[in-house]
């Protein structure tokens, strides 16, 4: 989704491959370099005095305000990296489990201070995956032969955001499972459903699960249902997206009246993150460009899907 130097085509908490091969000197280098005082945005939240904050940091310890004038507060380039197409990549990883791996989609979402935007794409996630009756936890959770245990669908506070889809507990193939052919699977499934038709859906994810960790195998699987879902028209639902939308609202009313001081912190990040290192940003600070999110989606219930 980014270009190669992009920071956020690196994992945070790195790779197996690359944590193994690194020193602590490069570590010592990497936090000297970027845990600097002058690359530090405090963000305070709560009920206290003006002068609280400069009580605050004069407790500090000097050694943690002190500047080796580092500033890695540069605007990132956010332009699409040259390749065109889908790219998929195999990561392997340490687990307890060996059973099931995940599978994970991500698409280059809204650029900052497209608010109107990024609210549309949470309404369509709360619509596809919010719940165990939600159409992707249908598809592929909630089956007699699940192809997934979990799913997480979220938006990043990236610059520019992403869409994150992520498929976890996904059954791995074992390796009698991998030499069965498509046929053997064909006869096996054509062999239940004349025993017990009414499971025919069911029976017909038996034959995906060797194949799910195919290059774009599971990619195909949630096409279909995304195309699936737009010819029915939301499965003949016209209000599909507008009950959503209410869901949506419901539940972030709730987690600001529970979590105040995060639901602050939270908006306020998003903008601090983009009036650093956004190119469109100019260099300007802007604050608040979330802080009307009820504003915003009773405008979107006022447009056409």
């Amino acid at each position: 989704m980014y270009r190669a130097r992009n920071p956020y085509t690196f994992e945070t908490g790195g790779l197996t491959a690359d944590v193994a091969t690194l020193t602590n000197q490069e570590i010592i280098d990497y936090h000297r370099k970027y845990y600097d005082a002058n690359n530090i945005t405090v963000v305070m939240t709560g009920s206290f005095s003006d002068d609280f904050e400069e009580a605050v940091l004069q407790k500090l310890p000097a050694e943690m305000l002190k500047s080796s004038g580092s500033n890695s507060r540069t605007p990132i380039d956010c332009s699409p990296p040259p390749e065109n197409g889908p790219r998929c990549k195999t990561v392997h990883f340490p687990s307890s489990d060996a059973d099931v791996g995940a599978v994970w989609f991500g698409w280059r979402g809204p650029v900052p201070g497209d608010v109107e935007t990024a609210f549309a794409v949470n309404i369509l996630m709360e619509y596809l995956a919010e719940n165990s009756s939600s159409p992707l936890n249908q598809r592929f959770v909630e089956r007699s032969s699940p192809l997934a245990n979990d799913i997480s669908l979220y938006i990043t506070d990236g610059v520019p955001q992403a869409i994150q889809l992520q498929f976890f507990g996904v059954p791995y193939p074992k390796a009698q499972d991998t030499e069965a052919s498509c046929s053997d699977c064909e006869e096996k499934s054509d062999s239940m459903s004349e025993n017990d038709s009414d499971n025919g859906s069911d029976e017909e994810d038996d034959k995906d699960l060797p194949h799910l960790f195919e290059e774009h195998y599971f990619e195909g699987l949630l096409i279909d249902e995304i195309r699936r879902l737009y010819d029915t028209g939301f499965d003949g639902d016209s209000e599909a997206l507008l009950k959503a939308t209410k869901r949506l609202r419901q539940r972030m009313a709730i987690y600001m009246e529970y979590q105040p001081e995060e639901t602050i912190q939270s908006t306020l990040c998003a903008d601090i993150v983009a009036s650093h290192f956004s190119p469109a940003s100019k260099g300007k600070f802007t604050i608040g460009t979330n802080a009307r999110a009820f504003d915003t989606l009773d405008a979107l219930t006022k447009k056409p899907v």
